[in-house]
């Protein structure tokens, strides 16, 4: 597939504009925002890290690994949105495929992230994916996944809502393309439960937005319990997320 079929389902304003983003919101880091991220990316990611971002959308993620004085650089199809990181100070490149891009052919990162990017790659891209990310790691280098869950029924409205998603990804799939690319799942879970609104309030917003998340996992898991009791590969959340690591190896034998 050739990078423009990967693309324009709409151009680039009429995306924009569906999506809402206004010009000056790029970049902006919303409470809520702030605390999904704190939940996802702080507990492994080290002070003062080089990252990459893909599909950096409006920037919110860019935003927040400036804030926290990460080295960020981000990747995007979208050209108006190319130019509006560059505007504020981004290091910024556009493309489909991060591996057709000169410029980044010899940096090495600690942290590379590609949320709702993967389902819009065919297998052989996404193996294309993986190997370009799997040499361009700095020492303990994790990579961050998150897309629609093919083996949940409630990941099929993100999954099939939109005509650019090509590939319908497990985590049996995800462990294939690692297995291919001598890398290993760090960890696989459900997307996290978000709220601006509730994190506008501040610590208590927070707290009762942490009480909702636990809920929520509760449900799931009776209701795998109850309607589902044998099939353990089911899984509840609409979209997952992956974090991935170059595989160890441990007296000659892979530790997995």
């Amino acid at each position: 597939m050739s990078e423009s079929a990967h693309e324009k389902q709409m151009d680039d304003k009429d995306y924009i504009g569906w999506k809402n983003w206004a010009d000056n919101d790029f970049g902006l880091v919303t409470p809520g925002r702030c605390f999904y991220f704190d939940q996802v990316f702080k507990p492994r990611l080290r002070e003062r890290s080089k990252v990459l971002e893909i599909g950096f959308g409006n920037g919110d993620l860019l935003g927040y690994f400036r804030k926290h004085g990460h080295e960020i650089i981000g990747v995007e199809i979208n050209d108006t949105l190319v130019r509006r990181a560059k505007r504020l100070g981004y290091t910024a490149y556009s493309s489909a495929f991060v591996w057709n891009i000169a410029e980044l052919q010899s940096e090495k990162f600690d942290q590379i992230s590609a949320f709702s990017v993967v389902e819009h790659m065919n297998h052989e891209q996404l193996n294309a994916f993986f190997s370009w990310v799997k040499n361009h790691f700095n020492e303990g280098g994790k990579l961050y996944l998150q897309f629609p869950e093919g083996a949940s029924p409630f990941g099929l409205a993100n999954q099939n809502g939109d005509f650019t998603h090509i590939t319908s990804l497990t985590k049996a799939k995800i462990e294939v393309l690692c297995d291919a690319n001598n890398m290993e799942i760090l960890s696989y879970s459900d997307d996290i439960l978000s709220s601006n609104r509730l994190c506008s309030f501040g610590i208590p917003g927070k707290m009762a937005l942490l009480l909702l998340q636990w809920y929520a996992n509760i449900v799931k898991r009776v209701l795998r319990i109850f309607l589902y009791p044998l099939s353990t590969s089911l899984r509840l959340g609409t979209n997952s997320i992956a974090v991935i690591a170059v595989r160890k190896i441990t007296s000659g034998r892979h530790d997995r």
